[in-house]
């Protein structure tokens, strides 16, 4: 039928367990199909709307279609609906006339009804009933399995079965009558039999056992409590370089002018001695092709290692080398901290020659911002390392002032004319040292 109107379906969509379904989309099918409907923007049906369509904020949803069953389809669920007429839909005579059965067509079904030979299956006439209540009435055994009152008083005689139950020999057989327990066990001697044994209980370990074992384990374990790492009686622990740590050595402060005397206090540097201090960095160092100032050795001070009034005396061994084809020259400078020092003149190696030298001197402390530096420098005639003449000596002096409060690295450095891989100027490492003399 055609529809001037479309008519209004409106609802709040709920999920199975009462939630709003906002913003959910919702598909209207067709009643028992998978097509989906037309809908409409307002009743007049001028404009269609989207389907699906999706509710608001609020759960709602509403839509305009022809009257009629539709299904809506949102997510995991399915609501059959009824779209109602718009009241301003016009009513037909068609619409008022419902369809109904004659007298005839009433007579004719129930005669069609009442010439079926069985128009009830599944049900008995009253004849059907009565003969089969007669049949299981004459039956020898209408209930199989089951006895009669007359069966069972047959069967079963109470009162003479418990006599002669109790008229047997041995109505228990493999149990023992306290008669025969008696007998057969003694209680109070059984125990005291039981008691007397070395090891009544061979399987099991008795209190005293474990406690033995445990003394036992506990006095011959190759370990160490951990609470005792490090505490008196206990035992020293290790660093990450598997070292003693220094403050489980001895008491007082460890540091770079103190050590461990004999009563285990890490105290301060006697006076009148002096102390060999390590040069830093590597051996064989200095430089090799490259014009860049390059350290041939260096001697670290700590803050406050220094004092004023101390001495400090250095020196190392040298080794020019010159392959390149023509003459090289070598300036060689001393430095404490930024400041540099000293500088020496040219050194001139020509070619094929090899050089060797010492480079040494001392560093005098007068105050705690000023200090003095002297260093001889000495290079023998080019040769294999035979005593020559004809070498080159070279002496200088000078002051800084650097704070010997802070860390301080006192700088004895090479720079080549040339870089070439034939020319080189290295220091000994494993010939160098730093002698602090006393103040």
């Amino acid at each position: 039928m055609a529809y001037t109107y479309a008519g209004l379906y409106q609802e709040t969509f709920l999920a199975p367990r009462g939630a709003l379904l906002k913003n959910t989309q919702v598909s209207v099918f067709l009643a028992g199909t998978t097509t989906l409907a037309t809908l409409y923007t307002s009743h007049t049906k001028a404009t269609p709307a989207l389907n699906p369509f999706s509710t608001d904020a609020a759960g709602n949803g509403r839509f305009y279609a022809d009257p009629g069953h539709y299904d809506l389809d949102y997510g995991d669920s399915t609501l059959p609906i009824v779209v109602h007429r718009d009241p301003d839909e016009p009513v037909s005579l068609d619409d008022l006339v419902e369809t109904v059965a004659t007298d005839a067509d009433v007579t004719n079904a129930v005669a069609a009804h009442a010439a079926l030979p069985d128009p009830h299956p599944g049900y008995l006439t009253p004849a059907e009933a009565d003969a089969k209540v007669a049949d299981h009435a004459g039956a020898g055994d209408p209930h199989p399995g089951y006895l009669t009152a007359a069966e069972a008083a047959s069967a079963f005689e109470p009162v003479g079965a418990v006599a002669g139950h109790a008229g047997t020999p041995d109505p228990h057989p493999g149990y023992l009558t306290p008669a025969e327990a008696d007998g057969i066990y003694a209680p109070a001697s059984a125990v005291a039999a039981h008691e007397a044994v070395e090891n009544p209980h061979p399987v099991y370990t008795t209190v005293g056992e474990v406690d033995q074992a445990i003394t036992d384990h506990v006095a011959g374990a190759a370990f160490e409590r951990q609470e005792r790492r490090g505490a008196a009686g206990g035992y020293a622990g290790l660093d990450a370089s598997a070292l003693v740590p220094a403050d489980q050595l001895g008491s007082g402060v460890p540091s770079a002018v103190t050590f461990l005397d004999g009563t285990r206090v890490w105290a301060a540097l006697p006076s009148g001695g002096a102390v060999l201090l390590a040069p830093a960095g590597s051996h064989n160092q200095g430089a090799s092709n490259t014009a860049t100032e390059r350290t041939l050795v260096a001697f670290d001070f700590a803050a406050g290692q220094l004092s004023a009034g101390d001495v400090v005396m250095f020196a190392t061994s040298l080794t020019i080398q010159n392959t390149t084809a023509g003459d090289i020259t070598c300036i060689f400078r001393a430095k404490l901290g930024a400041t540099t020092v000293l500088q020496s003149d040219p050194i001139v190696v020509a070619n094929g020659g090899t050089r060797k030298g010492t480079l040494d001197g001392h560093l005098a402390v007068v105050s705690a911002t000023s200090e003095r530096l002297a260093a001889c420098l000495a290079f023998g005639a080019p040769t294999t390392g035979s005593w020559s003449g004809g070498g080159t000596l070279t002496i200088g002096e000078g002051a800084v002032g650097e704070d010997i409060a802070t860390a301080l690295r006192l700088d004895l450095t090479v720079q080549l004319s040339v870089a070439s891989l034939g020319a080189r100027c290295l220091s000994h490492g494993a010939h160098s040292a730093l002698v602090k003399a006393p103040s």
